[in-house]
């Protein structure tokens, strides 16, 4: 019997595959070269910097990650969306940022693009990248975005590698502008102002919006593909404009402007995710009907991970009802992803059958 594939990043049958990786390395190559000019006089801080924001990274990929309330996405295929989102979409920018920026001064003359030029500049080339990640992961048939919630979680990650890549360059510059001295400190005012305090009005929020597209295009394909082009062409225009107008020079003159042009940003994201987790939420209970084991009730009550650990206490044995809920969940999410009658599920059902039964004092079989 052929086994079941697991999901991941990692198809060596699929040419977007191969593409995604290539364009990683090439962009690698793009984004490491663009810090050469700098490298010989101001090594020390660089290497600072991207220890720094690597970890910040890891740090916010983690939370990410944490986000997630039922299915666990593959490792991989996370990694692979910050990747993008660092080496193809900041690589990209390291390239032709400059160009396009001398572009916009010619059609635009050198005063309205040096005020405008971002609030346009920066969402054509960021956004479209950032898409562009998203998409690739969705044409990867092993990663399996199949949902609106799966479109913002990898939305997300391209966006956190798209802010560590642009913040090591910024830190780099900061550094450089500072003649090499005072890296900490230099380092430091760049993570509070763009990695702390912009956080929820960053990249990270522009691609959710953006990704959230991709995964309704591809979780909706009993519907007109015209219907479904619109909506994700929507989404993605929504993030634009909202990326543009935080750049635009509206409200320059007022304090906490940053804040004021980055709410609409963050009220937008709080509406798609939670349609995102609504949409899921429902298909599992849905979903739960069809097994024996598990109800529509059942989804509820594991939604979170506050409800799990207060049903959890309320038992005489919080570790054996937490292992119980594990074992729920992982049957919910294996009949989502390989259907309620594959291998998988009746592999999933006898490991819940064991640990309802040693729950029970039942040895299990």
């Amino acid at each position: 019997m052929t086994a079941t594939p697991r999901p991941g990043f990692l198809e060596s049958r699929s040419l977007v595959f191969w593409v995604t990786v290539a364009l990683m390395a090439i962009g690698a190559y793009w984004r490491f070269s663009s810090m050469f000019d700098l490298w010989g006089d101001y090594r020390s801080g660089i290497v600072a910097s991207i220890v720094v924001w690597v970890v910040y990274g890891v740090v916010v990929a983690w939370l990410i990650f944490r986000l997630q309330r039922f299915e666990q996405r593959p490792v991989s295929a996370t990694v692979a969306a910050v990747a993008w989102g660092f080496f193809v979409a900041g690589g990209v920018v390291a390239l032709v940022g400059e160009d396009l920026q001398s572009l916009f001064d010619k059609l635009l003359g050198f005063d309205t693009s040096r005020e405008w030029g971002p609030a346009f500049r920066a969402p054509l080339i960021e956004e479209t990248m950032k898409y562009l990640g998203v998409v690739a992961l969705a044409l990867i048939p092993r990663v399996r975005l199949t949902r609106v919630i799966d479109g913002v979680y990898y939305g997300m990650l391209a966006g956190l590698g798209f802010v560590v890549s642009e913040n090591i360059f910024f830190s780099n510059e900061a550094i450089a502008a500072a003649g090499g001295q005072g890296i900490g400190s230099e380092i430091f005012d760049v993570l509070v102002i763009r990695g702390i305090a912009s956080l929820p009005f960053s990249h990270v929020v522009f691609s959710a919006i953006a990704g959230a597209g991709v995964g309704y295009f591809t979780s909706r394909r009993g519907r007109p593909v015209a219907g479904r082009l619109a909506v994700t062409f929507g989404l993605y225009a929504t993030a634009f404009a909202l990326h543009g107008f935080q750049n635009s020079p509206f409200l320059d003159d007022v304090a906490g402007n940053v804040y004021i042009k980055g709410l609409p940003a963050l009220a937008v994201f709080l509406i798609v995710l939670r349609w995102g987790r609504s949409e899921y939420r429902s298909d599992l209970r849905r979903l739960a009907d069809t097994l024996g084991p598990v109800s529509g009730e059942d989804v509820d009550s594991l939604a979170t991970r506050h409800r799990r650990k207060k049903a959890a206490e309320a038992t005489d044995d919080p570790r054996m009802a937490g292992a119980e809920q594990r074992a729920l969940i992982r049957l919910l999410v294996t009949a989502d992803r390989y259907g309620p009658d594959s291998p998988p599920v009746v592999e999933a059902e006898a490991a819940l059958g064991a640990d309802s039964g040693s729950r029970n004092g039942t040895p299990a079989p």
